[in-house]
């Protein structure tokens, strides 16, 4: 499977299995492999600190995570030069989330050892998690703090107004992922939430020249699973987007965006319901790809997908 969707976000945890030792969650300081003289000190950053210490991470850059691949890609063939993509993940707060960042930007790191491309990892962080970011740095993420892209005054329809802010997850806040459309110095962003374990390279994805790729949830009840979404950056889409979204032409009747039967499901209001709607209602024809959720984004929820065999 490319990506598992792990259930146990948010308790302290190290990432031993996946090759790093000690990174996150850890008593002692321990040994990055493959990365000498990288010093980790991360007693006091655990998934549930209330605080963190001036020695909660120590490191040289680039960041821990990078520092635990370092020398294991192999030159391409034929003098060949790999392209940068990026992954992007979300902070709207300084929530129980630490080790998540750590398994999630070594696990697409790590699966792309044998990769055409090169990966960057990106954050984009609200102005009110102050704690995490000094510690996303550290582990090797590029921060980017952005207040979340709309605000509850701006939303047009009362109705949609009132009922937003509290939909799916995190309401509102969910609607940072659209960030990853202004990051146009890559061709593709790839969006995960932080309980996802990437496991095989994604190249065969990276490669298509396509707006966005998706998937649906296990039970094919929402449009779009928003804990995988990959982009294609355009600062016209994000624009035009965010229009939508305060004009919040959402009808509850059952027939969701503008009428068009899509995203009236959890999340719908926001990216689980507006972004499937505008890459297949607002762009041009087949601007949208869906992509097989067992293979891609498999959260152990169908059970078609529990019946897979993991591949190679």
């Amino acid at each position: 499977l490319k990506n598992y969707r792990s259930k146990t976000c948010g308790q302290p945890t190290t990432v031993e299995r996946f090759g790093v030792e000690s990174v996150v969650g850890a008593k002692d300081a321990g040994t990055v492999p493959h990365a000498e003289s990288v010093a980790v000190v991360v007693s006091t950053v655990t998934a549930q600190s209330t605080a963190v210490s001036e020695e909660a991470v120590v490191t040289q850059k680039p960041g821990i995570l990078y520092q635990a691949v370092a020398g294991l890609k192999k030159p391409l063939p034929d003098g060949q030069k790999r392209e940068r993509v990026a992954m992007a993940i979300t902070v709207a707060d300084d929530g129980p989330q630490m080790d998540g960042c750590a398994i999630v930007g070594y696990g697409i790191l790590h699966s792309h050892i044998e990769s055409k491309y090169d990966i960057d990892l990106y954050a984009f962080v609200s102005p009110e998690a102050k704690r995490m970011q000094p510690i996303l740095r550290e582990l090797g993420y590029t921060v980017l703090e952005r207040a979340v892209p709309v605000k509850v005054e701006e939303l047009v329809n009362p109705t949609y107004r009132e009922k937003a802010p509290t939909s799916g997850c995190c309401g509102l806040r969910e609607l940072l992922k659209l960030e990853a459309l202004t990051l146009t110095q890559y061709r593709k962003v790839l969006c995960l939430d932080m309980d996802s374990l990437p496991t095989q390279p994604l190249d065969e994805l990276w490669d298509l020249d396509k707006p966005i790729i998706h998937t649906r949830d296990g039970h094919e009840r929402e449009f779009l699973q928003g804990g995988f979404i990959m982009f294609q950056p355009d600062l016209k889409a994000y624009k035009a987007l965010l229009h939508v979204i305060r004009m919040g032409d959402f009808r509850y009747d059952g027939s969701g965006w503008e009428g068009s039967r899509i995203g009236f499901n959890y999340g719908g209001e926001t990216i689980q319901g507006v972004v499937p709607f505008f890459f297949q209602k607002k762009m041009p024809t087949n601007s949208s790809l869906i992509v097989d959720m067992c293979v891609y984004n498999n959260m152990g929820d169908s059970d078609r997908c529990k019946a897979m065999e993991p591949t190679k």
